[in-house]
């Protein structure tokens, strides 16, 4: 990557800048730079820009643009135009600036060409869910659901008809081409470009790139393939062939490529069959251990190695598996012992996870949207789950967790809308909040006698959830903690708990009939709101405290006996309907 700076004073400065910023001395380069003012800004503001965005810079003609780890973006021609822009994932530079947010929307700002003067920012209509987003100097494209999306180039020359099941696109001077995800390539454009782009025979390509009049594929095996014509930058002629790679090879053998701290490539002989296609960086600890830091690239089946070139694998950092979408099963091996946040997250053809019984705990968003995982068994030792661990694994039916755990923390199991039963295990304190909140099959809770708190909202939304027994142990029931709970037709509310919060039971349209404990002084706003169902409550002489619209909307509570103990104003507790005496 480098700065592309229009009208540079002082070439020899500029050059020795480029050669630094090529050698990876980024920082000195940008130092360089700011001595040397384009017709643009200053180069002090694209020093400070570089400093502020984790590296992730995109830069065009007559823009650089940074993206913020944070989800905000930096840019040195419009920086107005994107100061609103938040939750940011991707963001390229070309003849519009564009972005795409974690749901899928594309931003862009777009300047003319001639005075740099707003044209348009915003969003762009008619594209969502879009998966990843890539832009040359003509236009920008997008991929959804395996398809391509095109604009600024003419649509009557591109037939995308045929670009199904992409995950990456690269466009030439006057083509496109997709990389699909069996490995093959197709293109499309103008006939007298594409038509040089014989990529029929391509097969095993795991990255692409066109440019000008060419189109150049990595294959697994470690050798390039090329396409197209190479033009000669002096004379401007093209030779009659494409660029000549045919020497190019990055590896002798694939199977079990490990790229060192050196980044030196090992080729490992293993010859196990069962052993995956894969290609794993790692770096070392203080005491010498190999900690996985990302795959490359692998098959549907991973293995994690116990160790790589003598070293003992002991570490799979953060987000080393994050999205790789045909990653289908893998094994953690015995030697690992911990695994980063977020390693698995939107792997969503993930089925099958043997983890090591050597993890203690699992990490915050380790397989979040993990969307195909339907069975996961928590080895002994672990004591901790943590934040959205599991959440928006809706195809997880079976989760086995061990009493060893002490520890799952918020919304850990959220949005798993098929889990159907769940065992806490006898140890934990405390169901924290979002917990298992929007488990719509869960039907059926055990919680043991060590917890003392179910935080805000820990089963809100359970519409399948018939009956819960909450133990004797239990002293605090936290706001929402049951509410939209739907089928819920009775419930226990022991003696020791001692407050409810707001909303604890609202919208439990089942629920029959409530006996409030005596250990409870006050009945908060709106804790039974909407229980459709509700026609009997008994209040005991404990209660000194009813809040505003806490029986709001139960229809078919007729008549309530308040207690004398009642010193507050409730005429607002109870739906108009109701007989209060």
């Amino acid at each position: 990557m480098r700065f592309i700076v229009p009208e540079v004073k002082d070439m020899t400065r500029y050059n020795k800048a480029m050669d630094l910023w090529d050698a990876g001395d980024k920082y000195e380069a940008v130092q360089i730079l700011s001595e040397n003012p384009t017709n643009k800004d200053s180069w002090d503001y694209i020093k400070n820009f570089y400093q502020t965005t984790d590296e992730r810079i995109k830069t065009s003609v007559n823009r650089t643009v940074g993206l913020r780890s944070d989800g905000t973006v930096l840019d040195t021609l419009s920086g107005y135009a994107v100061s609103d822009w938040t939750d940011i994932v991707q963001i390229e530079a070309s003849a519009y600036l564009i972005g795409l947010n974690s749901s899928g929307q594309v931003l862009i700002v777009q300047e003319d060409v001639w005075t740099d003067e707003l044209i348009f920012s915003g969003y762009f209509s008619g594209w969502s869910n879009i998966d990843e987003i890539t832009a040359d100097s003509v236009g920008f494209m997008g991929i959804r659901n395996g398809s391509v999306l095109m604009k600024g180039r003419n649509l009557s020359s591109y037939d995308l008809l045929k670009f199904t099941n992409i995950e990456a696109v690269s466009a030439g001077r006057d083509f496109i081409a997709g990389l699909k995800s069996d490995g093959t390539v197709v293109v499309t454009g103008a006939s007298y470009s594409s038509d040089k782009q014989v990529v029929d025979d391509w097969t095993d390509i795991l990255e692409i790139s066109a440019q000008g009049n060419n189109t150049v594929g990595l294959k697994s095996n470690g050798t390039v393939v090329a396409a197209g014509q190479e033009r000669n930058i002096k004379t401007m002629k093209l030779y009659n062939g494409p660029c000549n790679v045919s020497t190019w090879k990055l590896f002798d053998n694939i199977n079990d490529i490990f790229f060192s701290p050196e980044q030196n490539q090992k080729v490992s002989n293993n010859t196990d069959e069962e052993t995956p296609i894969s290609i794993l960086r790692y770096t070392l600890d203080e005491n010498g251990n190999a900690e996985i830091t990302e795959s490359l690239y692998y098959s549907s089946v991973l293995k994690i190695p116990g160790e790589i070139e003598g070293h003992r694998v002991t570490a799979i950092r953060q987000q080393a598996f994050y999205g790789r979408d045909n990653l289908a099963s893998v094994t953690i091996p015995d030697s690992v012992t911990k695994i980063g946040r977020e390693v698995f997250a939107y792997c969503e053809n993930l089925t099958d996870i043997i983890i090591s019984n050597s993890i203690t705990e699992v990490d915050t968003e380790t397989f979040l949207n993990c969307t195909s995982l339907a069975s996961v068994t928590v080895p002994n030792g672990v004591t901790k789950i943590g934040n959205r661990a599991f959440s928006g694994c809706d195809s997880l039916t079976n989760v086995i967790i061990p009493n060893s755990v002490i520890e799952i923390t918020e919304e850990a199991f959220e949005n798993c809308t098929s889990i159907e039963s769940i065992t806490i295990p006898n140890g934990m304190p405390e169901i924290e909040q979002h917990t298992f909140s929007g488990c719509t099959s869960l039907s059926s809770v055990i919680i043991p006698d060590s917890v003392s708190t179910i935080g805000m909202s820990a089963f809100s939304d359970c519409s399948s959830l018939k009956s819960i027994s909450i133990p004797d142990s239990v002293t605090e029931i936290g706001s929402g903690a049951f509410s939209g709970c739907t089928s819920l037709t009775s419930i226990i509310i022991p003696d020791s708990v001692i407050d409810m919060g707001q909303n604890t039971f609202s919208g439990c349209a089942s629920l029959t009939s409530i006996t409030i404990p005596n250990s409870v002084t006050e009945i908060r706003y709106t804790v039974f709101a909407n229980c459709t169902s509700l026609s009997s409550v008994t209040i005991p002489d404990s209660v000194t405290s009813i809040g505003s619209r806490a029986f709001f909307g139960c229809t078919s509570l007729k008549n309530v006996e308040i207690p004398s103990s009642v010193v507050n104003n409730y005429y607002l507790a109870f739906d108009s309907g109701t007989q209060v005496n």
